[in-house]
């Protein structure tokens, strides 16, 4: 008989044990989905910057260069196209939603490096010619 009395007393122990587990868990996975996410955007960063620098080394216009880039981008990004000897492009996503989870200051972007195309370059390039 004092088995049952014993069982009937742990019963509320699991209930007690999974109320201080849950959070934990919660708070495990959020920052795992933080981080999946950070890590998204900064694949989409990469591409972004990319294909904009291979858009403005073949002479796109400015605007059809950042237009490359936004699309690719994560929402919100901010870009940034410089051209002298080489362009430049540059792709900054805002800070993700749950940033506290990520390190301070850290934010996800990229830059790409492209030298322009020259006009018998881009003849003898072998894209697109025969």
């Amino acid at each position: 008989m004092l088995r049952g009395r014993s069982r009937r007393r742990d019963r509320g122990m699991v209930t007690a044990e999974i109320a201080v587990a849950l959070p934990a868990v919660v708070l495990f996975l959020a920052a795992v989905l933080s981080g999946v996410a950070a890590a998204i955007d900064q694949v989409q960063c990469v591409d972004a910057a990319r294909a904009a620098a291979r858009a403005a080394s073949r002479g796109d216009p400015p605007g059809v260069v950042r237009e490359i880039a936004e699309r690719v981008a994560p929402d919100g990004a901010r870009v940034r196209v410089a051209r002298a000897t080489y362009v430049t492009v540059t792709v900054r996503s805002p800070t993700p939603v749950a940033g506290d989870l990520l390190p301070a200051g850290w934010q996800p972007h990229a830059t790409a490096v492209a030298q322009p195309e020259t006009g018998e370059h881009r003849a003898t390039s072998g894209v697109g010619t025969r």
